[in-house]
């Protein structure tokens, strides 16, 4: 982390302080920081985590005095101003107010002194708690700046996403025709109004920016000209488009991102007005969109995406296709009065008008669904979220039972001084709130050291970049994660520092003389330490199940084919301007110049090129028909992608009837058409689908179908969304293309000679996505992956902190009894008994453990269903081997300290106290 980061997170930490005192000393307080972190960051990274440690601990500490303190106390004492260098804090002056006060400041400083006479203690207590405090913040951050931040446009609240499902299609996507986006402006009118976008290929560009430097590719989207007024966002240069630039071959002018602005055109204040070259032609630049825009868009997004350039979408709206040929993504704002609801009523209504109407629309089934625009976005990680919000609340909980354990046995430890100072006048409730000031204060400093522990994790987060978290660039400490830190600091002081405090305020010097000073922990501190636990163990079970679960999950993942062979393949993309390559017979030609041009490269085995790769999203939606009926209205859509010769050989697609496409499926011959085994299925099921005759609506003739190949996975590896149609590139030339080579070596080896390659034949196209299609595989198993990570992290710490726990109890248990194992042992018991009924206690308690964790388990697990691939939320297996992992691992933390006990000298166990 940068200075300026850290100063920026200390400077939120000061306001824990109050007004005043920050006025008067904050200044100096941060000069103090920043000078302790510089001089720190020159030593060595275990210097910069002190300096943090030590200037939380003087925020948190001076905070909590100073609060304490009266007003006119805090500007002339000297022990709430800040010191020169971090260190202990200083002693309170003699009180002089109310003896509440006098005897909760004395409280804090006797806390303090004696946490520092036990540091072993201090230690591990604030390890699991800043553990606890540190994972529980870290997932919150993470909760709120994605699910609960509300989106950084005007009123989103009132934005939504119009999804059109086309039921009979099993087509489920926000994905809308021209003509019904022109109806729902015309008939809705509990929206204020719709805006939408598209594809760059809908207005006939690719993205190839030249002039002002090097040829470069950029993403380009058509929007309508309200586009950016509805997201309530304007340009800090120029203006938005007008309606009239969005006319059908209208005005080509363009608004451009802050990003390309800078790097492109140098940050130019005068670029407005000026024109720049894209495909060749001359688009003006009417507009920069602001620095901290950003279109967020739900993953189901159909064609549009984050852009450097945005056009007016010119449609030909006097020469549309089918109305289930839909092409746009459509946003709507609804009016400050109308609940979605309300909403939603109006679209069921201008639906079942549509259906009745349009033919196309009642056979395909056509329903309009509005979704919030901040719900779509956030859907694939929300129950990730969540579930991770459970575990690590799980997390906080098993460290709180570790912590209260300490507590206990520490209080059992001070029996005898805190019977001492009840004889010497002090009431129970003086001695259960210097019990439970030890609580907050050990929660406090927990809260510090788990902020830390947070702000390393964003870190490591960054590293990691998820690419199914959406907003992540937003995810960072504020206001409202500082203020669950402390909540969850109080909220955990009260959980395990409230029942040993009440249980140290019970003890009396008459009990502790009739004890003899020789038990061990008895009664109901016997039971709280049992209860703790069982409960720990419990909690700890649940993790270690979700955590099992998706391991098998992953696994599971890991042996789904995706429909190609990702390995050894490398693959990039290449985009032709009109304005060289006019004609089809030109793209053609090129595609072909460079597959002949790569395939000759030492190294290569085979070349190929689609329109769209794998696991990327939908490609073109094509109605379809197989049949009479089916070709009445053309109710059947599948995903269409275009191929050249060699792409099914060089992406390793299995091939189950008939043939691939080669050299003699250009325009001249006949038309050819390979479906996937779920097309041939569903139309000849009973048929060989070789020679049948397929009719596709991009042509108005009927396709042979010459080959069958296996399904290949769109979205992700856990889907069969729909049928894939593929058409080849011959016979239907497009510019925009994907090239996968098959190399016979790493294929990251060829970038440079495919780059060269592609610039041998032209200069001046942009080689883009040069990246081997492992990558996209593993990307498609990013949200498995992150989920696995976490859930291994925080069910690893689970079974440390209970095991730990188990120990630390058993450990302290068996010192307690040494005299009884001494009398046990000179009265003829061996030590392998003392030992047997030793792990034969904490057994029993862990069997009851493991029983509960696991009923638990059953009931929690299901949440997991939606994130969890081939292996159910009840598996046997899974639950099994957990139950006999814990039973081991703390079966073994009830030995270790029963076998060490039944070494000790039986001398020294019949003198023990």
């Amino acid at each position: 982390m940068t200075v300026e980061r850290s100063l920026a997170l200390y400077r939120r930490m000061l306001h824990l302080l109050p007004r005043e005192f920050r006025t008067e000393n904050g200044e100096e307080m941060e000069r103090l920081f920043a000078e302790a972190l510089v001089e720190a960051r020159a030593r060595a990274p275990g210097a910069v985590l002190r300096a943090w440690w030590w200037g939380a601990w003087d925020v948190a500490a001076t905070a909590l005095l100073s609060h304490l303190a009266p007003r006119s106390r805090r500007a002339d004492n000297p022990s709430l101003r800040p010191a020169g260098r971090p260190g202990p804090i200083p002693r309170s002056p003699k009180p002089r107010d109310s003896l509440v006060l006098e005897s909760l400041i004395a409280d804090i400083w006797h806390t303090l002194r004696s946490l520092r006479k036990s540091p072993g203690f201090t230690a591990i207590a604030l390890l699991t708690l800043g553990l606890g405090v540190g994972a529980t913040t870290l997932v919150f951050t993470v909760v709120h700046s994605v699910l609960l931040k509300p989106l950084p446009y005007e009123s989103p609240d009132r934005l939504v996403n119009v999804w059109n499902d086309l039921v009979e299609e099993r087509q489920y996507l926000p994905a809308v025709h021209p003509a019904d986006f022109r109806d729902y402006q015309e008939m809705s009118e509990t929206f204020e109004e719709f805006a939408a976008a598209s594809g760059s290929g809908q207005v006939g560009l690719v993205g190839v920016l030249t002039g002002n430097g090097p040829p470069l590719h950029v993403d380009l989207s058509p929007v309508t000209h309200n586009f950016f007024s509805l997201l309530g966002v304007d340009p800090i240069l120029g203006r938005h488009f007008t309606e009239e630039e969005e006319a059908f071959n209208g005005p080509q002018v363009a608004i451009i991102s802050h990003g390309l602005w800078q790097s492109r055109f140098g940050g130019d204040a005068d670029l407005v007005g000026r024109t720049m070259e894209l495909d060749g032609r001359s688009f003006q630049i009417v507009g920069v969109l602001p620095q901290d825009f950003r279109l967020l868009l739900p993953s189901e997004a159909f064609l549009v995406k984050p852009s450097d350039v945005w056009v007016p979408l010119q449609i030909d709206m006097d020469n549309l296709r089918p109305r289930n040929w839909t092409s746009l993504t459509v946003f709507g704002r609804l009016q400050p009065s109308v609940t979605l609801a309300q909403a939603q009523v109006e679209m069921d209504r201008i639906a079942a008008e549509l259906r009745a109407t349009h033919p196309a629309h009642a056979g395909s089934g056509m329903q309009i669904r509005l979704v919030p625009l901040q719900h779509d976005i956030v859907k694939q990680s929300r129950g990730a979220l969540l579930t991770l919000f459970g575990a690590v609340g799980f997390v906080l909980l098993i460290a709180c039972a570790n912590v209260a354990h300490l507590l206990l046995l520490r209080g059992h430890a001070r029996r005898r001084e805190l019977a001492m100072r009840s004889a010497l006048g002090a009431s129970r409730g003086r001695i259960a709130r210097q019990m439970f000031t030890e609580s907050v204060v050990l929660a406090v400093s927990g809260a510090g050291l788990g902020l830390l522990l947070t702000v390393g994790g964003l870190e490591l987060l960054t590293v990691l970049q998820p690419p199914n978290l959406p907003r992540l660039s937003e995810v960072a400490i504020s206001g409202p994660v500082l203020g669950f830190a402390v909540l969850a600091s109080l909220v955990t002081a009260v959980v395990f520092g409230l029942a040993p405090a009440l249980h140290a305020s019970k003890t009396s010097m008459g009990q502790l003389l009739k004890e003899g000073g020789r038990t061990g922990v008895t009664g109901g501190a016997a039971r709280a330490r049992n209860l703790l636990m069982i409960g720990e163990v419990a909690l700890s079970v649940v993790l270690l199940v979700g955590t099992g679960l998706m391991i098998r999950s992953f696994a599971a993942l890991q042996d789904v084919r995706p429909g190609f062979q990702p390995e050894p393949v490398l693959s990039f993309s290449i985009s032709l301007p009109r304005s060289d390559y006019p004609t089809g017979a030109e793209i053609a030609d090129f595609y072909r110049s460079l597959e002949e041009s790569l395939a000759a490269v030492p190294g290569v085995e085979t070349v190929g090129a689609v329109s769209q790769l794998p696991l990327t999203g939908s490609g073109f939606l094509w109605p379809y028909a197989y049949d009479d009926e089916t070709a009445e209205h053309f109710n059947l859509t599948a995903d269409g992608r275009l191929v050249t010769p060699g792409y099914f050989e060089a992406m390793g697609t299995r091939l189950i009837a008939g043939r691939f496409f080669d050299r003699q499926d250009h325009q001249e011959n006949q038309r050819v058409v390979i479906v996937e085994e779920m097309l041939a299925t569903r139309a000849w099921p009973d048929e060989d689908p070789i020679g049948q005759q397929l009719r596709v609506f991009t042509t108005d003739q009927f396709l042979t179908v010459v080959g069958v190949v296996e399904h290949t996975r769109v979205y992700d590896l856990t889907r069969d969304v729909r049928e894939h149609v593929y058409l080849p590139h011959g016979q239907n030339p497009f510019r925009a293309m994907n090239i996968v080579v098959k190399a016979t070596q790493d294929p990251l080896a060829l970038a440079s000679t495919a780059r060269d390659q592609v610039w041998g034949i032209d200069s001046n196209l942009p080689v883009n996505d040069l990246r081997p299609m492992r990558d996209y595989v593993s990307d498609a198993m990013a949200s498995a992956r992150f989920m696995l990570l976490l859930m291994s992290v925080f069910g690893g710490v689970a079974l440390v902190l209970a095991s730990v726990g188990i120990y630390g109890v058993i450990s302290y248990a068996v010192r307690q009894r040494s005299h009884e194992f001494g009398v046990r042992m000179a009265l003829g018991a061996s030590p392998t008994e003392l030992v047997r009924s030793v792990v034969y206690q904490g057994a029993r308690l862990l069997a009851a453990s493991i029983v509960l964790g696991i009923g638990v388990s059953a009931l929690v697990s299901r949440s997991l269903r939606g994130m969890l691939f081939g292996v159910s939320p009840t598996d046997v297996s899974t639950y099994a081997l957990v139950a006999v992992v814990l039973a081991g691992v703390a079966l073994l933390a009830c030995y270790l300290p029963a076998r060490r006990s039944a070494r000790i000298d039986l001398v020294a166990m019949l003198r023990a106290d």
